[in-house]
């Protein structure tokens, strides 16, 4: 060394080298410590020497600096795990050494060795930032061994608390701390240099689901592949991290365009594309990324994180599997849901919210085949709130559960109390939401509700859709097993517009089909629809399911449908949905069909 001479006295090499004999060492010792002793006494030198042979169970290095000048520069090398520093050193004080090593941000542990006993200077010297003060001459070699691995330790330990505060255990990558301070520094590198940076939030979608179904081990097994994939995708060209329960965040610097950004989005999707191995079954799990570019989406590091939130928000609600670059018109819609968000909490309590009722009709006969309950949210601040307003923030935040516990109370007490005036209507129509429908006990849920109504289970349907059920089809078999034993209908919504495999409609025990209004908006114009609308009815009809049309606005489309062999309908056409009291008339104005 330039800087510091190794030791070469009473039988040591020329690099100071020990290796233990004496059984297995600990984590402490795992690895070679190397120890820097600066001193000017040879002779205090060799002895220093001499009990860390007799008492370190460990291999180790001893280097030795003489003199101040040396010690501060091997101190500047980073090269040593401990520091043994007498306290009277030629070019200065060890206490002058120890000051300037903390001031330059010197992180390994430093023990002063001083000549006399005096609590004033190892009270001084703690303050300073040493590890330890001993007394040379009370040195022995147990003394030093104790010192030693406290030292050694407690920097271990430090070291640990430091890399747990600033990396996700989980993964390895970088936790939200760290990620937002290199944000702040690659923010501050950006205004001296007026260039621009871009961050990206990248959630997985449909983490929730794979949590609750498959169990939070092969959750924490996702997010590690997760990780793998996107570190491996990045090849190093930008900062990532895991900012989120199941959120990412990633870096991308050197005034990144958004051309650049957008071929990095597009890459972290092909990325995301192939199955995951979980519990040995493939799951698809896709990716949503939201991204703000600095200066134009944020000023700090506070704004430009909203932003891409808000743009990870809206590719969430465009479908998922997709990338949105954050707007200004985004951040309006972002107040607004933060304020539904917070009102949501209180509308249950608040009586916010309230069914309409949209009549279903058959087709054969004219008179009225069910109704469907339809959820509003009378909003004190925006007013009369649809589902789709709102639902999707119940769904995020689990309140969709209670909420659908109340629609289904409610629709239950409405359709016995219309039947306890003499306004029969022939079945109640509920729709259930994925998350609902997870929910543990919710056959023994609807029996209460059912219970408290006095209403009979064959009077109320439950919706559902296509998706919902694929999500687990073992799960879903046996619930809808126990709806059709309790005497429930049971109806797919939307049907079509979710998984292409017809295979479960004949595993899974249902009444009826719902042909979605998109397929019913163009019926009379698209031949591709006519031919979907078509086929659906026979294929119902062939399962013995019953078929009901959704969105039915014109004469022409209801013709369509009565030609073909519709079993029922529903829209504007007949009805739009209806509050309570105006529902009421039009049941006093038709016959309700016989239950089916």
């Amino acid at each position: 060394m330039t800087t510091a001479s190794t030791i070469a006295a009473d039988g040591f090499s020329a690099e100071t080298d020990r290796k233990a004999d004496r059984g297995p060492v600990d984590s402490v010792d795992s690895a070679r410590l190397r120890i820097l002793l600066a001193c000017n006494d040879k002779a205090d030198r060799d002895r220093i020497a001499r009990l860390l042979a007799a008492s370190l169970h460990a291999d180790y290095r001893l280097d030795w600096a003489e003199g101040y000048g040396t010690a501060i520069q091997a101190i500047g090398e980073a090269s040593h795990d401990l520091l043994l520093l007498d306290d009277r050193l030629d070019g200065g004080t060890g206490g002058n050494l120890l000051r300037e090593a903390r001031e330059t941000c010197c992180a390994m542990p430093i023990i002063l060795l001083t000549r006399t006993e005096a609590p004033e200077t190892e009270r001084w010297a703690i303050e300073a930032g040493a590890a330890d003060c001993l007394v040379r001459p009370r040195l022995s070699a147990p003394l030093l061994d104790r010192a030693v691995r406290f030292a050694v330790a407690r920097r271990e330990s430090s070291d640990r608390i430091r890399y747990l505060s600033q990396y996700d255990p989980l993964t390895g990558l970088a936790n939200r701390v760290l990620f937002r301070d290199r944000l702040n520094r690659a923010i501050g590198q950006a205004r001296q240099g007026e260039g621009g940076l871009v961050l990206m939030l990248l959630a997985l979608d449909r983490f929730a689901l794979v949590n609750e179904t498959m169990g939070p081990t092969a959750g924490e097994q996702l997010l590690r592949s997760a990780a793998e994939r996107l570190f491996t995708c990045l090849g190093g060209t930008a900062s990532l991290a895991r900012v989120g329960h199941d959120e990412f965040g990633v870096l991308l610097e050197h005034d990144t365009s958004p051309e650049e950004a957008t071929l990095v989005a597009e890459r972290i999707g092909r990325a995301m594309r192939p199955p995951f191995e979980l519990n040995g079954h493939e799951v698809l799990v896709t990716t949503s990324i939201g991204i703000a570019g600095y200066p134009h989406c944020g000023w700090n590091a506070d704004t430009l994180m909203n932003s891409a939130s808000t743009a990870l928000y809206q590719a969430k609600e465009r479908g998922r599997n997709s990338y949105q670059f954050y707007t200004r018109k985004m951040t309006a819609r972002e107040l607004q849901r933060l304020v539904l968000q917070t009102s949501l909490h209180r509308a249950l309590d608040r009586n916010e919210f309230a069914l309409h009722y949209q009549a279903q009709i058959d087709l054969r006969s004219g008179r009225l085949a069910g109704t469907e309950a339809l959820l509003r949210w009378q909003h004190p601040e925006f007013g009369l709130l649809g589902p789709d307003q709102f639902i999707p923030i119940a769904e995020e935040t689990g309140l969709i559960v209670p909420i659908g516990h109340w629609v289904l109370a409610t629709a239950c007490l409405q359709a016995r109390a219309w039947a306890g005036d003499g306004q029969h209507v022939p079945r109640m129509a509920v729709n259930l939401s994925a998350r609902q429908f997870r929910e543990p006990g919710l056959p023994a849920t609807i029996g209460r509700i059912l219970n408290d109504a006095e209403l009979p289970a064959d009077r109320l349907a439950l919706e559902m859709t296509e998706s919902m059920l694929m999500e687990d089809t073992e799960g879903a078999s046996a619930v809808l097993a126990s709806f059709r034993d309790m005497g429930l209908h049971v109806a797919i919504d939307d049907f079509g517009t979710g998984y292409s495999s017809l295979s479960y409609l004949k595993r899974f025990p249902l009444d009826t089909l719902k042909i979605d209004k998109s397929f019913v908006r163009d019926v009379t114009t698209d031949p591709d629809d006519a031919a979907i609308a078509t086929a659906v009815i026979g294929l119902a009809h062939n399962l013995r399911l019953g078929v009901i049309a959704e969105g039915v606005e014109t004469e022409a489309q209801l013709d369509f449908l009565r030609t073909h062999g519709c079993d029922v309908m529903q829209g504007f056409l007949y009805s739009p949905p209806l509050p309570p009291g105006d529902f009421e008339k039009l049941l006093a104005a038709c016959k309700p069909a016989p239950v089916g």
